[in-house]
């Protein structure tokens, strides 16, 4: 063998380990090159699931310290929550309390309306009968037999209405409104009719001066009735009574101005006494 084919044969072989080892080298790097990858792929599942797993724990740690915080906001607000559930009950039921009240109090005012309604239309249907000379002669009568029957008095026994009678001199008889029998056949005549007009304007007047002008006025006609009264003579229809008679005046117990300017007891022209 020549030394060319020698040559020639040692490149070959040369160039069949350099490809042999070149391949060798290209499979061991490919090889190293998929490891790589692969390590790498693995390192980053790894990393993901590491991530993973902090995050659940991290987030299992904020639910829990924000279920805490719950708990213990809650618990800080119940005496809160409790105190003011039992405010708004009181309030309702205070409120429902008003209402009621406040309905209740427009019911008494309304019927407190209707009874002085009532009231103002008695008093004066009350005052317009005593200014009646009529009705309130009634009136009189009714109360003085009242007052005689609270004393014990039975009447045709002790006391007789509206009594009829002819006078010792002959004139035309009498008629009292009532006369009280007295041992030994002796009589007490009461007449239950005083004038009342002046009294009543006084009672409505607001201003003092004209109030006291009325009383005066009514004073004046009570001594005026008197008078008048005396004139009658009454005792000379009943036979062997006083010269005295007595006048029935119930508005003077709830105001004695009237009294203060007559004499409880006076000498009347006819000489009987009041």
């Amino acid at each position: 063998m020549s030394g060319t084919q020698m040559l020639l044969l040692g490149l070959l072989l040369g160039a069949v380990l350099g490809a042999v080892v070149t391949w060798q080298l290209l499979r061991e790097r490919a090889r190293a090159l998929v490891e790589s990858r692969r390590a790498e792929a693995d390192a980053a599942g790894q990393l993901l699931r590491l991530a993973d797993e902090r995050y659940e724990r991290d987030s299992a740690r904020r639910d829990a310290a924000e279920e805490e915080r719950e708990a213990d906001l809650q618990r800080t607000l119940a005496p809160i929550t409790a105190t003011l559930s039992h405010l708004e009950r009181s309030l309702a039921r205070s409120e429902a309390a008003r209402i009621d009240a406040e309905g209740a109090l427009r019911s008494h005012l309304s019927q407190l309306a209707q009874r002085a309604q009532s009231l103002e239309s008695g008093t004066s249907a009350l005052t317009a009968a005593l200014r009646s000379p009529t009705t309130r002669g009634r009136w009189g009568e009714v109360q003085l037999r009242r007052i005689v029957e609270a004393a014990g008095m039975l009447e045709h026994v002790d006391f007789t209405e509206q009594l009829s009678g002819v006078r010792a001199d002959g004139e035309a008889g009498q008629r009292p409104d009532l006369v009280v029998h007295l041992a030994g056949d002796r009589h007490v005549v009461i007449d239950a009719k005083a004038p009342m007009d002046a009294y009543l304007d006084a009672t409505e007047e607001t201003d003092a001066d004209r109030a006291a002008a009325r009383r005066r006025s009514h004073a004046k006609a009570l001594r005026h009735h008197m008078t008048v009264i005396s004139a009658k003579a009454y005792w000379k229809a009943l036979g062997d009574s006083p010269s005295s008679r007595c006048c029935s005046c119930r508005a003077m117990g709830c105001s004695p101005q009237p009294w203060r300017r007559i004499r409880a007891c006076s000498r009347t022209p006819s000489g009987g006494t009041w």
